[in-house]
């Protein structure tokens, strides 16, 4: 029976079907008793030619690092305000990299211009040449200027700051780019 709106199918139509064309499957046997348990398990072995154990030892926990806060053992919340440091007063001589690098993409600035990069890269101490290769990186310049992508020359700039936190002059380069006017910055296009 079709609903109203509808067309019956086809009678030859091999994609339909009744409850009449059920007829070739097989009718369920219910059984229970030992006899059905022990087909069941005789079903589940697995085949005589696999040689699995039946269990697999348990894998063993990772040895923790000492001294590792990140694997600290955790504290409830009500007991957590009596075990928290006091904070960390902050002095204008402590600069961390993050300061460095929020000031460096403030106002979506890419890196200083290139004569004001070229400065900062003069103060980094340590640099070394390494064949025609320096480390770190001297900053785009001249042709490569144009031909570098904005993101290049700010991962260029991060890895400068990156040196002078390793070399412990970031806070001189950190006073350099605050004082930088925004007119020797390069901008996000």
């Amino acid at each position: 029976m079709t609903a109203p709106g509808q067309r019956p199918p086809p009678e030859n139509d091999p994609t339909s079907f009744s409850d009449l064309d059920r007829n070739d499957v097989p009718d369920a046997k219910v059984s229970e008793s030992d006899t059905a348990w022990a087909l069941w398990e005789e079903a589940n072995k697995p085949p005589p030619d696999t040689n699995f154990p039946t269990t697999q030892a348990p894998s063993m926990p990772m040895p923790l690092p000492d001294g590792d806060r990140r694997y600290a053992p955790t504290v409830p919340q009500a007991l957590l305000r009596d075990t928290l440091p006091s904070p960390l007063k902050a002095s204008a001589q402590d600069v961390t990299l993050a300061q460095a690098l929020a000031e460096a993409r403030r106002n979506n600035r890419v890196c200083p211009q290139p004569q004001a990069w070229q400065k900062l890269y003069e103060m980094l101490p340590g640099k070394r040449q390494d064949g025609r290769n320096w480390e770190p990186a001297p900053p785009m310049t001249g042709t490569s200027w144009g031909a570098t992508t904005s993101i290049a020359k700010r991962m260029c700039l991060r890895d400068h700051l990156e040196w002078a936190d390793r070399k412990g002059c970031l806070e001189a380069i950190y006073a350099y780019l605050k004082a930088l006017p925004e007119s020797d910055w390069y901008y996000m296009e």
